[in-house]
């Protein structure tokens, strides 16, 4: 057969066709790839060395300086936070090593902060700016077109939640720093050093793990509302009938407890509800209390009393009701449907476990429903992000296919 120069069997006009096809073809891939570039990066040929630091910046997969450099900022980011839980134990506050903590604090700020400079001042308008924006980026930019352009890509840059973090996670150095540490046993001062712990938040940049999370919140911000709304109903429901049935009795002061002590002058008053104070010291040594082996006394003034009485603390007084109000009722409300059971606040009653079981039951029935939604919507998310690896993945194999055939001669005319 008869081959051409450049390799081909067939005709040599065969051959330019060929060749004309093939630079349509690298020209409508270097097109599909452009467009299917989710955050608008250029392609690895077109980019300057400003997309370039800050492609290292902030994707630790784009080169192996951006790898080591979010390695540096996580372990950063795992000492100063480490640090900060540390150095509340009482071995090690209040003047031991505060040196310590001092140099670790000052070592991680200036390294958060030159990150946080640094990709301020490089981040590039294809992350940071707004293609729908009024003004005309693309065509007869001028000087002051430029400006307002990097200017309102800084804008959009600051008030990204994530950025918002990194400033929280510098700002109260300097706040303290401004307002002299060395009276820095103010409220305000311990205030903004708590601030600090916003830096493990910082993780969520580079932590996949977390970002699969936050984006299933997002997602499942529909579920999050009905449990967050079935939630409530109950809690209504079930602590109302819980105060009912285990409030007790209610006893309240009269001239004749303040004459045994019970309670002050300035306390009485007139009740539509309960008995007179001086009346429950009988009420609690009437048979029915569990510690029948001594005498229990009334010794928290107008309270409403636990019945049966009992002392659990051993104190010789009457024990005051755990289900005082529905509000104190709530919180044993939310412990019991949450099935954690602190065990702090406990029915007597039969007529009180019985509600306490179908608090459990109907908590865990209505955690369950959408829980389920929010777990399948993590399994849609955590699918979705492998996807987009792959397909990242494959679409950086495609440029570099590209652009090895682009830099390649065409074959030379016979």
């Amino acid at each position: 057969g008869i081959h051409s120069p450049g390799g081909r069997g067939g005709h040599p006009s065969m051959s330019a066709v060929a060749s004309s096809n093939d630079q349509s073809l690298a020209d409508e891939s270097n097109t599909r790839t452009e467009e299917d570039r989710e955050d608008g990066r250029p392609l690895a040929e077109d980019m300057t060395a400003r997309d370039r630091v800050w492609l290292r910046l902030d994707d630790p997969s784009f080169s192996t300086e951006g790898y080591w450099w979010s390695i540096a900022i996580l372990l950063l980011i795992t000492l100063s936070c480490t640090a900060f839980v540390v150095e509340t134990i009482p071995a090690m506050c209040c003047g031991r090593y505060d040196n310590v903590w001092e140099n670790i604090e000052i070592v991680c700020v200036m390294a958060f902060t030159v990150e946080y400079l640094a990709r301020i001042m490089v981040c590039p308008i294809w992350a940071c700016g707004d293609d729908s924006s009024i003004f005309n980026w693309q065509k007869d930019q001028t000087t002051g077109d430029k400006f307002l352009q990097e200017l309102f890509a800084r804008c959009r840059f600051f008030w990204r939640p994530l950025n918002l973090v990194d400033c929280a996670a510098i700002l109260p150095f300097y706040i303290t720093l401004a307002s002299d540490s060395g009276s820095g046993g103010t409220q305000f001062l311990r205030v903004i050093r708590l601030a600090r712990v916003f830096r493990l938040f910082k993780l969520s940049k580079y932590s996949e793990g977390m970002h699969l999370l936050s984006s299933t919140m997002v997602r499942s911000w529909r579920a999050l509302g009905m449990l967050f709304f079935f939630m409530v109903i109950s809690v209504i429901v079930f602590s109302s009938i819980m105060y009912f049935v285990e409030r007790g009795a209610y006893f309240y002061c009269t001239p004749e407890a303040v004459e045994l002590g019970k309670c002050d002058i300035s306390e009485v008053a007139v009740r539509t509800e309960g008995k007179g104070l001086d009346q429950c010291d009988d009420w609690a040594n009437d048979g029915s209390n569990q510690v029948a082996a001594k005498r229990l006394s009334c010794c928290y003034g107008e309270a409403w009393y636990a019945y049966p009485p009992s002392d659990l603390n051993g104190d010789g007084c009457a024990d005051k009701s755990k289900f005082e109000s529905i509000p104190a009722t709530a919180w044993w409300c939310v412990v019991t449907m949450t099935t954690v059971g602190y065990g702090d606040v406990v029915p007597l009653t039969t007529e009180g476990k019985l509600v306490a079981m179908v608090t459990m039951l109907g908590g865990i029935l209505i955690l369950a429903l959408p829980i389920t939604v929010i777990g399948s919507n993590f399994n849609i998310e955590y699918e979705k992000s492998e996807e987009e690896k792959k397909h990242q993945k494959e679409l950086d194999n495609q440029s570099v296919k590209s652009s090895v055939k682009n830099r390649t001669p065409p074959p030379a005319a016979p």
